[in-house]
């Protein structure tokens, strides 16, 4: 993935209250064990926006780290 989102939004949208579409997070990813893609795809993927970014409602960075609270919903929503 070249952001994290589509993974981590995926395995919490139980959680979270998402509605999101399996195709959307598959193609935010490219495999490199198998080779289904050269490297000039991947670099395509890279350098533009893809369908998951449709999810996103911020174009803020925020430095990750670890929590010591209880960790919410809020949390994981801007």
């Amino acid at each position: 993935y070249v952001c994290g989102a589509p993974i981590l939004r995926w395995e919490n949208k139980d959680f979270l209250g998402l509605n999101i579409k399996k195709e959307d997070v598959d193609n935010a990813s490219f495999d490199l064990i198998n080779g289904k893609e050269d490297g000039w795809e991947i670099l395509k993927k890279c350098l533009s926006p893809y369908d998951f970014c449709k999810y996103c409602t911020s174009t803020q960075y925020f430095e990750w780290d670890v929590s010591s609270k209880e960790i919410k919903r809020e949390d994981w929503i801007v």
